[in-house]
């Protein structure tokens, strides 16, 4: 959480706003506001707003670069913030999440999906087992195996080329 400080250009929230706002190769999304309605006991609430800003880097030529650059404007980099200002009973917080943090609650948030996946995977398996079901039946059909064989072939052929090239 970040204190107030009593500079005119405001605190670092504003400032980091103010550095990011109309910037080219800068875009943003709208501010959102979610309501969260805390236990139906204490009723509770919470207001979250949130604002994300992506800037992306180019690609500029440099004296470094071949003569026939090819990647001239193309994005390199993308870095994203976000701005977040949440407000209950207790008064209103402002927050800025920075690319790092942001990264780290995607590949969360991925790593529990797929972990919710392999996991009604794994019942599906067992439910289908205790049901007398034969799993590896369409595995043992000639097609399927032609198929696969045609697959891990030309895969083998790709890896082959990518290590001449």
């Amino acid at each position: 959480m970040q204190e107030p400080s009593s500079s005119a250009l405001g605190d670092e929230f504003d400032q980091a706003v103010r550095k990011l706002t109309g910037l080219p190769d800068t875009v943003s999304t709208r501010s959102a506001t979610v309501t969260v309605h805390e236990s139906a006991f204490a009723m509770t609430t919470q207001d979250w707003i949130i604002q994300t800003f992506r800037r992306s880097e180019r690609h500029i030529c440099k004296a470094t670069c071949p003569t026939e650059c090819r990647e001239e404007g193309r994005v390199t980099k993308s870095t994203d913030v976000a701005f977040v200002r949440y407000m209950d009973h207790r008064g209103a917080h402002r927050f800025v999440l920075p690319n790092e943090v942001l990264d780290t609650i995607v590949r969360q948030r991925d790593a529990l999906g797929t972990k919710n996946k392999r996991r009604a995977a794994r019942e599906t398996t067992r439910r289908r087992i205790a049901a007398g079901e034969d799993l590896g039946a369409a595995l043992r059909d000639p097609k399927v195996q032609k198929k696969a064989r045609a697959a891990r072939k030309a895969k083998a052929a790709k890896r082959a080329a990518r290590r001449v090239s």
